[in-house]
């Protein structure tokens, strides 16, 4: 299943794929994108003679998470495949590794969902070379008990994500209807719900394989909105409330906790993710991808040095940001190579043309 949001560039990529890997699987694409786009897309999947896809329009959405859920059952709806596993249309997955997914799930009743290791890449078309790093931490959730998955899941989240692991197909219409149904708005919320039940109502697996790849640049990091933003806003706490009924309500019907005990599990694993994500850097999108790239530039710093470094930044930075950004944000961000703290100054560049790296103790204050 791969639903597709006004990135046909995308989808015509992600499919070019499947196909080139003679893959037998039915495709299903679910685009709510407008109406340029869905010319364009119509237009792709017809070029697919050869695989066995399914091309259905929703209503436009000016987001991309707009009606997300009910557009997913639908598409499901025309499905009649025991299992499935959603696809971002900028991801790749490996066919055999949906296979022994498929194959565990079959031979393991007592599991939700089965998956394996995700790895970030990027490619760098100036010096014809990709970078990559594991994502998510590829951790199984073998507990009997549905409250200790439940708080280990949400406390490690998103390092560990089920979202896109094989599932029954039956079982992800029910966890989409169950959001739906919660009445949640926010989707950063829909999200925690749907992982949540899905770890309350089995136990997971991280299969030891390559399971799929995700593009790093592509900007998906800008469609899901940030919970410390939405902290501040005037409805977190009803939105919060929400949240925490709906998912104890489905812990006390899928355990043998009392509704007291069940709204307390819920309590503890929202707090462990708030600390998780309050503890986290913040970033703007811009350096977060910067980041992922001088872990890949650090492989190379004992033969190379921080001279390298600052060449291969001034190069990336000027190739993948628009001159306005120059004048309107300040980015400076810090790294920990080999003990000593380097760090970057985006202010200086944009007043010299040249970076600043330094050695310092302590991270700078701002």
């Amino acid at each position: 299943m791969i639903p597709t949001h006004n990135r046909p560039q995308y989808l015509r990529r992600t499919l070019r794929y499947l196909s080139s890997c003679a893959t037998s699987y039915p495709v299903i694409v679910a685009d709510s994108g407008d109406k340029e786009s869905r010319i364009t897309n119509t237009s792709t999947v017809s070029s697919f003679s050869s695989m066995d896809i399914l091309y259905r329009t929703f209503d436009a959405s000016p987001e991309p998470f707009g009606g997300f859920e009910s557009k997913i059952i639908d598409a499901l709806n025309h499905s009649n495949s025991k299992y499935c596993v959603l696809l971002a249309d900028d991801d790749f997955i490996a066919g055999d590794g949906i296979c022994q997914c498929v194959d565990f799930l079959e031979r393991n009743p007592g599991f939700a969902v089965a998956h394996g290791d995700y790895l970030y890449f990027w490619v760098d078309t100036s010096r014809k070379c990709v970078g990559w790093k594991p994502v998510y931490e590829g951790k199984s959730l073998t507990h009997p008990d549905p409250a200790f998955r439940l708080k280990y899941h949400l406390s490690h989240y998103p390092s560990d994500t089920t979202f896109y692991a094989v599932h029954q197909t039956a079982f992800l219409k029910h966890v989409l209807l169950q959001v739906i149904e919660s009445g949640l708005q926010s989707v950063v919320f829909r999200e925690l719900y749907s992982t949540g039940i899905t770890v309350i109502h089995g136990k997971t697996k991280c299969l030891n394989i390559f399971y799929s790849a995700k593009d790093r640049y592509s900007g998906r990091v800008q469609s899901v909105p940030d919970i410390r933003r939405l902290r501040a806003g005037r409805a977190y706490r009803q939105e919060e409330n929400r949240f925490k009924d709906a998912l104890a309500s489905y812990l006390f019907e899928h355990s043998t906790l009392s509704a007291e005990a069940s709204r307390a599990a819920v309590e503890a694993a929202l707090s462990g993710y708030l600390e998780k994500v309050s503890s986290a850097e913040q970033m703007p999108v811009e350096q977060r991808c910067l980041e992922n790239t001088v872990i890949f530039a650090r492989e190379s710093l004992k033969s190379r040095g921080l001279g390298w470094i600052y060449d291969y930044f001034r190069r990336l930075y000027r190739k993948a940001f628009p001159k306005d950004i120059y004048s309107t944000r300040r980015y400076q961000f810090w790294i920990r190579v080999k003990g000593r703290l380097v760090w970057i100054n985006y202010e200086e560049f944009k007043n010299t043309g040249k970076f600043a790296l330094s050695n310092s103790l302590n991270m700078p204050s701002d």
